[in-house]
């Protein structure tokens, strides 16, 4: 049967999902789901911030930056593109895992296969011109054909105009995703006259990719006004229509995590996003950094190790005897432990505050704490038991008669828990598999590091414990473009990475099924565990209350018979300066530059 590619990377939240927003700082309310916001200011108003003396400057670390949204799938590109470009929805401020108007106010069907758009009136581009429904169709039609991970999420949709500020979009099957999925700022909706003006088109003969380097063309509150190597200026969009931001220009620099505090403690800069526990902790205790304020909130990124099925790549990582042993040889509390902040251990690949987690072990470290000693700053969870709006709950209590049924096969390789350290069971299976130490490289990003924590850290501790279990692992950090293009390629055996959702919903992690895009890259195909196969299928045609139970075995399946280790789930600890007074911090695009006063 054809899969429905739309949800292999996102999809929509479940109504029961245990909320994101645990320790964010927000400073802007909400209006109900699918519903506008008032009219903000005139664009003469838009602009009437006074300009502080010098720019705002937040560094982090830069990694891949495409600034065509398009293809802006890293962390540094969503955090531009959030500003430069604005998206059809967007998730709320109180509840993160809830999707609401933005650009346009929304109605889903009760089924789930379509969903209709109306524009702002008063939205226009940064040249003046209005946003209308040819814009959008344009802007998701080419991400659509530019391929890759926005291409994948939006899979076969049919937008149908219906006027300049009116659309629909439809699904070819229940696919409750979509509000969420339109939030991500991948799909910044573009000035398809002037994208269009530069080459822009649908499809492989796209050429507006390089001009979109070092233009926009969005309705954001900022445009584009510099980049050079390291550094990308934003300044305030002169025909923004919402609130003024409250830093007319933003520059962004890429700096180490340990150039970001000291630029932070100089004055030299004023947020720093890449802040490690250690780091956290230090700013915090020392008497000389009052000034400083620190931010912990609960990510939703997952630190895992990949090992790759093909026997090509790697005859020891391919072995399922092997990979077994790895699992058992490893204690993800004690690394958690170890990072500290706030970090707990993973049980299963998707995180905790998103629907479906596996319920983490009774032994692991408390949550994240809650913001610290900031002006304006909210660490207050939502209240429990608010009812969604009926358009923003993307699954409905009574499953749909009309999605299919796989039938579920019994496993038949012998039952077996990966849950807990077991270094017997580990020498065991190492046994089985013929493992004599032969040695084992562990490649990690070098300059990466993940939400603050240096993957060296990690990459050294999972070898000592490895070690221990028998296993011989020298971890070695390389430079992330090629390590990225190893892993891609899927030549990389042994490997520590880690996964940020495109927006908090758990089918955001069947792309490391078998056959998917993540599973491929660890070089394994579709039919290699027919019963992760089957259960991949039943999640995806889950609604109700099916879903997580279904979420649960196939995190399960994929602990047993998958080629990929979760680890740990780190918190985020963002810092910054007394030029500041509140972050608007987000799972997904990290910080939202507008909104941050």
């Amino acid at each position: 049967m054809r899969r429905r590619p739309s949800v292999l990377v996102a999809a929509a939240l479940a109504a029961s999902v245990v909320g994101l927003t645990g320790c964010t700082e927000s400073v802007e309310g909400t209006t109900p789901v699918g519903t506008l916001t008032p009219p903000g200011p005139t664009a003469s108003t838009a602009t009437a911030a006074a300009p502080s003396e010098r720019p705002l400057v937040v560094e982090t670390v830069f990694g891949q930056v495409d600034l065509d949204p398009g293809q802006a799938f890293s962390r540094t590109g969503a955090i531009i593109s959030r500003a430069l470009y604005q998206t059809l929805t967007t998730l709320s401020a109180q509840d993160e895992t809830q999707a609401e108007a933005g650009l346009a106010q929304y109605t889903i069907s009760p089924e789930g296969k379509w969903l209709t758009l109306r524009l702002r009136a008063d939205a226009t581009f940064s040249d003046g011109t209005p946003v209308t429904t040819d814009d959008v169709i344009f802007t998701l039609n080419r991400a659509a054909g530019l391929g890759g991970l926005p291409a994948t999420i939006l899979g076969n949709l049919r937008m149908t105009k219906v006027d300049e500020r009116t659309m629909t979009i439809t699904s070819p099957s229940a696919n409750f995703a979509l509000p969420a999925i339109l939030a991500n700022p991948a799909f910044g909706i573009l000035n398809s006259s002037a994208v269009k003006a530069q080459g822009g088109t649908i499809g492989p003969n796209d050429f507006a990719g390089p001009w979109l380097q070092t233009h926009s063309a969005g309705s954001g509150p900022y445009v584009l006004a510099a980049r050079t190597t390291g550094t990308v200026t934003l300044r305030a969009n002169p025909h923004w229509n919402g609130p003024p931001p409250a830093h007319p220009e933003i520059v962004l620099r890429d700096a180490t995590a340990a150039e970001q505090v000291r630029d932070l403690e100089a004055g030299r800069a004023d947020i720093a996003l890449d802040v490690s526990p250690s780091q956290a902790e230090a700013i915090q205790l020392d008497p000389a950094d009052r000034a400083l304020r620190v931010v912990t909130r609960r990510s939703a990124t997952t630190a895992y190790l990949v090992l790759n099925t093909s026997a090509k790549v790697n005859r020891w990582t391919a072995d399922p005897d092997f990979a077994e042993a790895v699992r058992r040889g490893l204690d993800s509390a004690a690394l958690a432990k170890l990072v500290g902040g706030g970090t707990i251990a993973a049980p299963g690949l998707i995180p905790q505050g998103i629907f479906g987690a596996l319920k983490p072990a009774a032994t692991n470290p408390a949550p994240a704490p809650t913001p610290s000693g900031s002006a304006g700053a909210s660490g207050t969870p939502p209240p429990s038991g608010a009812a969604p709006a009926p358009t923003a709950t993307p699954f409905p209590a009574s499953p749909s008669a009309s999605l299919p049924r796989p039938t579920m096969t019994t496993p038949t390789a012998r039952p077996r828990t990966m849950d807990g350290r077991d270094l017997a069971a580990a020498k065991a299976a190492l046994k089985r598999a013929g493992y004599t130490g032969e040695p084992l490289t562990l490649h990690y990003a070098e300059e990466q590091p993940i939400e603050g924590v240096p993957a060296k850290l990690l990459a050294e501790a999972v070898a000592r414990q490895l070690g221990e279990a028998g296993i011989t692992v020298h971890p070695e950090g390389i430079a992330a473009a090629d390590a990225r293009s190893a892993y891609e390629k899927g030549t990389e055996a042994f490997a520590l990475w880690s996964f940020t959702p495109a927006f908090p919903g758990p089918e955001n992690y069947l792309l490391f099924a078998p056959g998917h895009p993540i599973g491929l890259h660890a070089g394994w195909p579709l039919r290699a565990a027919t019963v992760v196969d089957e259960l991949t299928i039943q999640a995806l045609n889950s609604v109700g209350e099916d879903r997580r139970a279904t979420y649960t075995s196939w995190q399960r399946a994929m602990n047993t018979a998958g080629p990929f280790v979760p680890l740990v789930q780190p918190a985020s600890h963002y810092a910054y300066g007394s030029r500041v007074t509140a972050l608007s911090t987000n799972p997904i695009w990290t910080i939202d530059l507008a909104q941050t006063r």
